[in-house]
């Protein structure tokens, strides 16, 4: 087990004993407030004036304190006072661990570093209004953003299209890209980055009517 394992696990059992010590705390309120309102109601003896109190049986009675009573209140307030500590230690043991498991949890993996790896000459990355990228654009590049990779083509020849291919060893029929941008002077094709895409391993390839896919 790694350390964030660890670190969510201690978490997960102190936001559990914070939530269980939190619904005792309650439950001892509820009985003190019971006890409050049973002590509020005065208890009247019933008296039978037809029956006749025997003198000797007072003189030798006892009374009776309350004393439990006072024993029991005292628990309860001692058990509220370490329900109350307790519940402030795993309330501050569950921040605690919330926040350092946020500080060690790795990064979303949509800002990692996209890297170009371009095997054919004159292949570029430029976004979709044909603003070249630079090297530090290139590496904020993430998952769902959208880039148009380009291959200069060749004055007076007979170039009539291009194929572009990303991660992939064979040539595809989707690679065949006939856009072309005649400002730049350029085939391109319009590429959407993939999740957790590393390394875009680019190819291309110019296609002369008369010659064929040039540098086979």
């Amino acid at each position: 087990m790694d350390l964030i394992q660890f670190l969510v696990s201690v978490n997960k059992i102190s936001v559990l004993a914070f939530v269980g010590t939190f619904g005792f705390l309650l439950y001892e309120f509820k009985l003190i407030q019971k006890d409050r309102q049973s002590k509020a109601k005065p208890n009247i003896p019933k008296f039978d004036a037809a029956k006749k109190v025997d003198l000797l049986y007072m003189q030798n009675a006892t009374v009776v304190t309350d004393e439990p009573k006072i024993k029991t209140a005292i628990s309860h307030k001692v058990l509220i006072g370490v329900l109350i500590v307790m519940l402030l230690l795993f309330g501050g043991i569950s921040i605690i661990g919330g926040l350092i498991t946020q500080k060690t949890a790795p990064a979303d993996t949509q800002s990692q570093v996209i890297v170009q790896e371009v095997k054919s000459k004159g292949v570029k990355l430029y976004d979709t209004t044909f603003k070249e990228l630079s090297s530090a654009e290139i590496a904020k590049l993430k998952q769902g953003d959208v880039v148009n990779i380009t291959v200069e083509s060749i004055r007076d020849a007979k170039i009539d299209s291009a194929r572009i291919r990303v991660n992939e060893n064979e040539w595809k029929s989707d690679a065949i890209t006939v856009k072309f941008n005649p400002t730049y002077y350029l085939f391109y094709k319009e590429y959407t980055i993939a999740t957790n895409e590393s390394i875009l391993k680019i190819e291309a390839q110019l296609h002369s009517s008369s010659d064929g896919w040039l540098g086979d």
